[in-house]
């Protein structure tokens, strides 16, 4: 950990999109960015909402001063207060973890792997450059959750973090709830040689409360099926994570050359497949850094299953059973939250490019630890020794 001054502090806090809020006279009625935004001005509290076409603040509520009560161990007689001391300090320090640079000290500095992921994704999601055309239907009976933003600028955003990247012209993009799945799988079959069977989506969309999402790109078209679900909601459902994941694999999809799009599984770990677009969904998908870090919070406290622990061993075991060519069933649920953890080291130490270019060396023909040892200057084989370390750390940490 690495204590900073104040005004690094500050310009740290800026570059990362913690809680310093633009909420500069914020007056009702006036323009707002997003459905669903919060500004707190004058002791009180304005949301953003909808107002015919235009985004605008709404009248406010005033913020109710916190009121002290007594215990009731409380006497009337005041205890006079100590006299603090000439090293106690008014300002409280804050402590900004040190961000790995290099496989060699992530270990070391794995406290600071979320911020450099939160960062790098968040600097992308800044630029306005979308280059897909998403064309939006949803289901007869399908209705999105009352508090979700406007979806075509959660997409636009998704585009936007893989502006570097090739991406299909268009990408269909389709809401269903449990009861539209017909009318889904109609979708499905308009699609020219999708990457996925119809019978996935009633597979992965068995009750109102429990309803999937894919991703894909096929004859030079993205799709995205995209579940909806009003009950049991994640904030990264509401907040565009899912979004962002899917349309990862949108690009992922759009990268592979077609020998690889048939089998990518066949070329590229399946940890990766999935960790790479959990990895982005995260960072992306939460309101702010307090969010992203709780969210991710929660995928540390999911069950070992089939693995004894969560210790570094363990961790390599996985790696090797969702390998390159390799496919575990008792192990694949981790490869969303594992899998996300073990990306967020790549993504920490080369940004979220580095995975992007992973994808494209393996589709220009070399295998996974050749691709590897060019992008990152290390072999897969070194590496991994390192990240189970790091994310080994990281579980031990959530568990505190």
């Amino acid at each position: 950990m690495k204590k900073l001054s104040g005004f690094l502090i500050i310009c740290a806090l800026v570059a990362t999109g913690l809680s310093i809020p633009a909420n500069a006279a914020t007056k009702a009625g006036s323009p707002c960015k997003s459905k669903g935004q919060i500004s707190n001005y004058q002791n009180k509290k304005f949301t953003c909402i909808k107002t015919g076409k235009k985004l605008v603040w709404d009248k406010g509520v005033v913020i109710p001063k916190p009121v002290v009560q007594a215990s009731p161990e409380a006497t009337s007689t005041p205890t006079p207060s100590p006299t603090p001391s000439p090293s106690q300090s008014a300002v409280t320090k804050v402590e900004i973890p040190t961000v790995p640079t290099s496989f060699s000290d992530l270990s070391k500095n794995y406290k600071g792997i979320s911020l450099a992921v939160w960062t790098d994704v968040r600097k992308k999601m800044a630029n306005t450059n979308v280059k897909t055309e998403f064309i939006v239907s949803t289901g007869p009976t399908t209705t999105q959750p009352s508090d979700k933003p406007d979806i075509q600028t959660l997409l636009k955003r998704a585009s936007t973090i893989y502006s570097d990247y090739s991406q299909p012209a268009q990408t269909k993009v389709f809401y269903f709830n449990n009861g539209d799945v017909s009318w889904a799988q109609s979708q499905h079959r308009s699609l020219s040689q999708p990457k996925f069977n119809e019978s996935d989506l009633a597979n992965n969309c068995t009750s109102g409360s429990n309803c999937g999402a894919f991703g894909s790109t096929s004859m030079g078209v993205g799709a995205m099926f995209m579940g909806v679900h009003l009950s049991f909601l994640d904030p990264l459902e509401i907040y565009g994570g899912t979004e962002v994941h899917e349309f990862t694999h949108v690009v992922q999809y759009s990268l592979y050359s077609a020998t690889v799009s048939n089998n990518p599984n066949k070329y590229l770990p399946g940890w990766f497949l999935e960790g790479q677009a959990s990895a982005v969904q995260q960072a992306s998908g939460t309101k702010d850094y307090e969010d992203y870090l709780a969210s991710r919070q929660k995928w540390f406290k999911h069950s070992t299953g089939s693995l004894s622990s969560y210790s570094s061993s363990e961790i390599l075991r996985f790696l090797d059973l969702q390998g390159v060519g390799k496919y575990d069933g008792a192990t694949w649920s981790h490869v969303y939250d594992i899998g996300s953890f073990v990306t967020e080291s790549l993504i920490a130490v080369g940004g979220v490019s580095s995975t992007m270019e992973l994808i494209k060396e393996i589709s220009a023909g070399k295998d996974f630890e050749s691709a590897f040892q060019s992008i990152y200057k290390t072999s897969w084989s070194e590496a991994k020794i390192a990240i189970a370390e790091a994310v080994a750390a990281e579980y031990v940490d959530s568990r505190k």
